[in-house]
């Protein structure tokens, strides 16, 4: 279609049936009934401190022994296990991170980090 064509075919211009003056106002909002009591949601931890320290000790040593790769692996060890323990109305939380994702994410950093600095010495 040329620009001619679609300039007649489309008319922005609003009908006069539709268009609203103090004579045709616009429908009032629907009402929103509002309750008396807010609803209140149980919140609870479950985990202990002694099986929290057992996964800290071991990402720690891991860490180390590794030079810092194991540390993505330490972090969703982690979090899956602050989250699994931690609940909301009957439900647990869950982490779904990936290991290698946050790997690479800490290589790219390093990357850059590195010819960044480079360039600025």
């Amino acid at each position: 279609m040329t620009e001619n064509n679609l300039s007649e075919s489309y008319d922005d211009s609003p009908s006069n049936d539709t268009q609203d003056t103090p004579e045709n106002p616009p429908p009032p909002p629907p009402e929103i009934p509002l309750t008396s009591e807010p609803t209140i949601y149980k919140f609870s931890f479950t985990g202990t401190t002694g099986e929290y320290f057992r996964i800290w000790i071991v990402n720690l040593f891991l860490t180390i022994i590794t030079l810092g790769v194991f540390l993505a692996w330490a972090k969703v060890r982690q979090r899956k296990y602050l989250y699994g323990n931690t609940w909301l109305d009957n439900d647990n939380f869950g982490f779904h991170g990936r290991p290698v994702a946050i790997l690479t994410d800490y290589f790219i950093f390093l990357w850059v980090s590195y010819y960044t600095l480079k360039e600025a010495i």
